[in-house]
């Protein structure tokens, strides 16, 4: 089966700067070896599993695109496409920020990174034990009166 992951991508910022962002990449036409553009609505065949469009509070503009249970290998067109955006993220688009967020299958692998002029934090990791118990209120109260005396 293989090593899989889940990655969100988060691109933002002003209005015209994301659209600008998104027609420069369209233009360069499909990445190599692939016959779709990873930015385009997900369909057969895309890695991406989600991409929304967004508007912020704050007036920004928000490309959204989530993977659920990919191999984020090297070698892969769609992988490769995100990787090198990122590696040039900051001097080629001065003006947007991209947020990045991979959690692999174990519990150490988390890759959170964060590109651009102003982040916002929108991704963030969060590892919480939730526990859903069913007890019974009295004798809860009851161990704790023991346990607090």
């Amino acid at each position: 089966m293989g090593y899989r992951n889940d990655i969100s991508i988060l691109i933002y910022g002003d209005d015209r700067d994301v659209v600008a962002f998104k027609a420069g990449e369209r233009v360069k036409g499909y990445p190599k070896g692939m016959e779709y553009h990873p930015l385009d609505k997900p369909e057969d065949g895309h890695l991406c599993d989600e991409r929304f469009m967004w508007h912020t509070d704050d007036g920004d503009t928000m490309l959204e695109y989530n993977f659920f249970g990919i191999k984020w290998l090297d070698g892969n067109p769609e992988v490769d496409y995100w990787q090198q955006l990122m590696s040039l993220f900051d001097q080629a688009f001065p003006s947007l920020t991209m947020e990045f967020v991979r959690l692999g299958e174990q519990a150490d692998d988390i890759v959170v990174e964060y590109f651009g002029s102003n982040p916002q934090y929108y991704l963030n990791v969060e590892r919480t034990i939730y526990k859903d118990i069913p007890i019974k209120e009295k004798v809860q109260d009851e161990y704790l009166k023991q346990y607090n005396s």
